[in-house]
């Protein structure tokens, strides 16, 4: 089961960068299933060679990022600058990764540059629960409840490095206080 809430912070029809913490393969299906906004994945290159995932991702339009290379990073943030129109949003884990022990990890910064170049409100969502159900690495699913929290847009002040800091904190912090406060 799924519980819900802070959809209220959401207008389906304005363009967000959703950061969400990454607990679990099946966040992605939790956020597929719950998201009113239409949207873009910014996701890891690496999973363009995963069978059929791959594929369906970039048939979808979802957008690759290759991390090992800062130019080409740089033209994946151009393209979605230009996507962020028009009530398209894009969803990001900026831990950049699953955690490996249930514990969130610490965010990279790319989301809160793309939402600084494009001034577009960031929506943190804490997902909890979902590591529950599937850790990293284990092949059997476990039963839990999730949550899934919208929280209020943090919206964009200004276009310097201290905005995409201050972002990424405030994002940070309401995430890991949220999942602090369900332990």
């Amino acid at each position: 089961p799924i519980k819900v809430t802070g959809k209220e912070n959401v207008n389906p029809k304005q363009s967000y960068v959703f950061v969400a913490n990454h607990q679990s393969f099946l966040d992605v299906f939790a956020v597929y299933g719950w998201l009113p906004n239409n949207f873009k994945w910014l996701m890891k290159k690496e999973i363009r060679k995963v069978p059929f995932v791959g594929t369906a991702c970039k048939v979808a339009g979802h957008i690759f990022v290759d991390r090992s290379n800062p130019r080409a990073a740089l033209q994946s943030m151009e393209y979605i600058k230009k996507e962020l129109v028009d009530g398209i949003s894009t969803v990001i884990f900026p831990e950049g990764t699953r955690c490996r022990n249930g514990k969130m990890g610490k965010f990279k910064k790319g989301a809160f540059v793309i939402a600084n170049m494009t001034q577009v409100p960031i929506i943190p969502i804490t997902i909890d629960g979902a590591y529950d159900i599937l850790p990293r690495g284990c092949k059997c699913l476990h039963w839990s409840p999730v949550t899934l929290t919208f929280h209020a847009p943090i919206e964009c002040n200004g276009r310097d490095a201290e905005n995409v800091e201050r972002m990424m904190e405030e994002a940070e912090s309401v995430i890991r206080a949220t999942l602090e406060n369900k332990q």
